[in-house]
C-alpha cells in the first residue's frame, strides 16, 4: 500500500480525503443533535453517506488497480 492509498480498515481514508471527511462530519454532527432510542436506527441513518464514501473509494481503487493485500 502506498501513502496515497486508502486505509483498508476505514470506509475511505478520511485523513486524506477532505470532501469525504466533510460529508461524514456533517452527517455525524446532524445526527448527534438527535435522540436515538435505537442504535440500529442511528447506524441506518449514517448508511447513505457511508455508502457514498465507499462507492468513491471503490471507484478510486478500480481506477488505480489498488487492492487490499491479504497476509
Amino acid at each position: 500500500m502506498t501513502a496515497d492509498a486508502p486505509d483498508p480498515d476505514r470506509p475511505t481514508d478520511l485523513r486524506h480525503d477532505d470532501a469525504a471527511r466533510a460529508r461524514y462530519e456533517g452527517v455525524k454532527r446532524r445526527l448527534a443533535r438527535q435522540e436515538w432510542s435505537d442504535k440500529n436506527a442511528y447506524a441506518d441513518a449514517k448508511g447513505p453517506v457511508i455508502e457514498a464514501i465507499m462507492s468513491g473509494a471503490e471507484r478510486w481503487a478500480a481506477s488505480t488497480g489498488w487492492t487490499v493485500s491479504r497476509a
